[in-house]
């Protein structure tokens, strides 16, 4: 049995999904995917974000046109959702990865 993290929402995370509201982009796709996370931390369809600094590591789930970029943390069983950037050229600037 897969037991549930806690899902940790950085106010960038916040900040990504009112700017998505207010373009009238239905979130609902994307808060669901998020809440799975709380369950199911690596879900079809995941990846490492490569080019990072020692250390740091990030995962990205695609989700329509947007990418859910978090960080688990097995030992404390905490996942921390940091963004949702478009998918282009910008998505993994430091500043969407929580850096």
């Amino acid at each position: 049995m897969t037991s549930e993290y806690t899902l940790v929402r950085k106010p960038s995370l916040k900040k990504d999904l009112k700017l998505l509201t207010r373009q009238h982009v239905d979130t609902s796709e994307i808060e669901a995917a998020i809440e799975s996370l709380r369950f199911n931390r690596y879900p079809d369809g995941w990846g490492k974000i490569t080019n990072l600094p020692k250390g740091v590591e990030r995962l990205r789930l695609p989700v329509g046109d947007h990418r859910i970029v978090y960080e688990v943390r097995d030992k404390e069983e905490v996942v921390i959702v940091y963004g949702v950037p478009r998918r282009n050229e910008i998505t993994y600037k430091p500043k969407s990865l929580g850096l």
